[in-house]
């Protein structure tokens, strides 16, 4: 056995040993979260999706409740439907008592769009 198998074989083997069972149990009982699909409303051939940045409260161990943030829900944010050639519209309200931006996974916009730094939303701004 090579010396980078053994290492990976004794990582795998002692990474389970050091959640606690707690966590196991936990990740036992949370099914995967799949955000909803948001088709978007289409008004005169543009689709306009108004997303909200909110907190939230979400119970990921039974009886637990653990701040999140979310955008259109208490946590995480729903899955935009685009097709190719539509004249889309992002609505983004920040609800945060903080400064926000998204990043608009697996859109091909220029990075000035993309969210980050050069996007970002103040409290209560859109």
């Amino acid at each position: 056995m090579s010396r980078r198998n053994f290492l990976k074989s004794v990582g795998f083997s002692t990474g389970g040993l050091l959640l606690s069972p707690a966590m196991r149990a936990a990740q036992a009982r949370n099914p995967l979260q799949i955000p909803e699909r948001h088709e978007g409303i289409t008004t005169n051939s543009r689709v306009t999706y108004s997303l909200r940045a909110q907190k939230g409260s979400t119970e990921f161990i039974p009886g637990l409740q653990t701040p999140t943030i979310g955008i259109n829900r208490s946590y995480l944010g729903p899955t935009l439907i685009l097709k190719r050639g539509d004249d889309v519209e992002l609505d983004v309200h920040n609800a945060l008592s903080e400064k926000t931006t998204l990043h608009w996974h697996g859109l091909h916009v220029p990075a000035k769009a993309d969210g980050g730094p050069a996007q970002i939303i103040e409290p209560g701004d859109r």
